[in-house]
């Protein structure tokens, strides 16, 4: 049995001191100032559980379980993990190995650095990582607020131009 993204929440406040929030207005401390400007209530420290290999090979690993179990994910169908800098990188790595090793292929990963300019957050493939013309992807990230870092990730790939189709997404937090 996997743990669920709630019983990981769970652990990882109890244990490991990774998130904390505030009910109230945003120039109260803690908050969390998102990278697209805006203010959150709830503040998540990803090193906390990315820094360390075993809490993020076992949450990893029950991640995956959890796609699997809902019966709408297959391993077979994924050619490529990517995450987003900073806290993709390592769980798309992590991912990408399970994967390739429980259905005894390799599976490729990648990532695409988010890039701030002028004010403006893009996203770049780096063209060691690029995936190959028609390749599936699954989008992986440490924690999901609006979506506007996948979105990124999406548009980027989509620059390429290699039809690549993003097939799934999983967090570990959202």
């Amino acid at each position: 049995m996997y743990r669920t993204r709630q019983q990981w929440r769970k652990f990882l406040v109890e244990r490991r001191g990774v998130c904390w929030s505030h009910p109230g207005e945003a120039t109260k401390a803690p908050h969390a100032k998102l990278t697209d400007g805006d203010h959150s209530d709830l503040f998540v420290n990803g090193e906390g559980f990315l820094n360390s290999s075993d809490i993020l090979l076992q949450g990893c690993s029950d991640l995956l379980g959890n796609l699997i179990a809902d019966e709408k994910f297959d391993i077979y169908a994924i050619d490529c993990v990517i995450g987003p800098t900073k806290g993709g990188v390592p769980i798309a790595a992590v991912m990408a190995t399970i994967i390739g090793e429980r259905r005894g292929s390799p599976c490729a990963f990648g990532w695409a650095e988010i890039r701030k300019e002028q004010g403006k957050r893009s996203a770049h493939i780096p063209g060691i990582f690029i995936p190959r013309r028609g390749a599936r992807v699954l989008l992986v990230d440490d924690v999901f607020t609006k979506g506007s870092t996948f979105l990124l990730t999406i548009a980027a790939l989509k620059k390429l131009a290699l039809d690549v189709e993003v097939t799934d997404t999983a967090v570990f937090w959202d």
